[in-house]
């Protein structure tokens, strides 16, 4: 399973963002007969956003974040 979203606009006429997330799985493909577990799967997910700043026509601030976490069976 692999899902991504995206979406950014105007905040007002000095501020837009950004902001995207994703997630990404896979179930194990190697069983364990003595517990049923299953191994060699993951999955991750994470977000990214960012804040453009312009005050002045000569300034511009951008802030940015990115997070993202894995958990991994193998």
């Amino acid at each position: 399973i692999r899902d991504r979203v995206y979406t950014s606009g105007p905040v007002s006429d000095q501020v837009a963002f950004s902001l995207s997330a994703r997630y990404h799985g896979r179930e194990g493909h190697i069983e364990n007969v003595f517990d049923d577990r299953s191994f060699n799967g993951d999955s991750n997910y994470g977000l990214r956003g960012r804040l453009t700043i312009e005050p002045a026509d000569n300034f511009t601030l951008n802030v940015s974040a990115d997070w993202w976490e894995r958990n991994a069976d193998c």
